[in-house]
């Protein structure tokens, strides 16, 4: 089951996105609770954090960005991460293609994202669902402790 965010879901937000597996791939280092509050105060405010419960466990959490007008037709996935003991099960693959099919009924004929280019299990797990890559945006991203920055793939899907 898929829902909006809410003040509650904070411990399990901060520990899928503190996770060492899911963290060098979303837009923040590791950091304290204190640190993280204001960013997921944010997300509230903003609406686009979309968490997944199973059996009313927060088992994962994206961002979903929707635009009006000339673009309603988009829709943006970033920082999608599943706690780790879910990881590597089909499960996000069951929530991408759940998302996926939702957005389509509301309208949606192209999702987009990013994906760093050294994170090749993301990579592979969008071309599984039908993803492609657009373009690179080059030297996009610096994580804290590397030594360079890191090139980022757009990648597109048409719901057609």
């Amino acid at each position: 089951m898929h829902r909006e965010i809410r003040k509650e879901d904070f411990d399990q937000v901060y520990e899928i996105y503190m996770d060492e597996t899911v963290n060098p791939y979303v837009n923040f280092e590791i950091i304290s609770e204190e640190a993280f509050r204001p960013i997921y105060n944010e997300m509230i405010e903003y609406g686009g954090l979309q968490v997944y419960e199973l059996e009313g466990e927060v088992i994962s959490a994206l961002v979903l960005s929707r635009f009006q007008h000339r673009l309603k037709h988009l829709a943006y996935i970033g920082a999608f991460g599943i706690k780790r003991q879910y990881q590597g099960r089909g499960i996000g693959t069951k929530i991408m293609q759940e998302l996926i099919r939702d957005l389509r009924a509301d309208g949606v004929r192209r999702i987009e994202l990013r994906v760093e280019a050294d994170n090749q299990r993301a990579i592979h797990f969008y071309k599984k669902l039908g993803f492609e890559a657009e373009g690179t945006l080059q030297k996009y991203m610096k994580r804290k402790n590397d030594a360079d920055y890191v090139d980022v793939h757009l990648m597109g899907l048409l719901l057609e």
